[in-house]
């Protein structure tokens, strides 16, 4: 199954979130910028995520050119969703400014950060 939202115009930076379900891990892949305008479409994504069969939720940033602290909001509510609802949550970032910014929050430390999407997609 795969889904695709995208949001943005000709004066705005695209942003696309596109899943790809996997059995028991969906994959939630996004590019352009995550911001306060962008994250409401994440955050639907991922909530449909976490509440589907699926059992891990795996989220790419891979392909994003910018994220702010809105989209780290979005990544710590999903968090404690997936908790709740006795899921996990992984998370693909490779070194540049997506992962500084993790680093520098100390969200390394809360979210399980993994360099490529096979890695995040195995069992805990």
């Amino acid at each position: 199954m795969s889904v695709n939202a995208e949001q943005g115009s000709a004066s705005e930076p695209q942003f696309s979130v596109t899943v790809d379900d996997r059995g028991d891990v969906s994959v939630v892949q996004m590019s352009g910028e995550l911001d306060v305008y962008t994250a409401p479409v994440l955050r639907e994504a991922l909530s449909e995520q976490i509440s589907g069969p699926a059992t891990r939720v795996v989220v790419d940033l891979t392909g994003l050119s910018f994220m702010d602290s809105t989209g780290l909001g979005v990544l710590v509510g999903t968090r404690k969703a997936a908790v709740a609802a006795r899921k996990s949550l992984a998370v693909v970032a490779v070194d540049g400014p997506i992962m500084r910014l993790i680093a520098i929050t100390g969200l390394e430390h809360v979210l399980e950060v993994f360099a490529t999407v096979d890695e995040a997609a195995k069992p805990d």
